[in-house]
């Protein structure tokens, strides 16, 4: 299976035309607008970050969960 990507302006009639085609011919089709199945979320991007810079050990090391809380209330 192959997927393509295709913008276009939806008000053209000959492009309506066509996609319309098709979709009888059976193609599938997402609308990346409105379609976030393969959109990661903030959340998702933000661990990838997360996992990222431990990888690359741009991590802060504490002596005490005590020092962690005060460096906390720092910021």
């Amino acid at each position: 299976m192959t997927t393509v990507t295709l913008s276009y302006d939806q008000n053209n009639a000959a492009i309506s035309l066509l996609v319309q085609a098709l979709r009888e011919l059976g193609v599938k089709f997402q609308d990346s607008a409105t379609d976030t199945t393969d959109k990661p979320t903030a959340a998702a991007m933000e661990t990838a970050q997360a996992i990222e810079e431990m990888r690359r050990g741009d991590t802060v090391k504490f002596n005490s969960f005590d020092d962690f809380k005060k460096a906390m209330y720092e910021l």
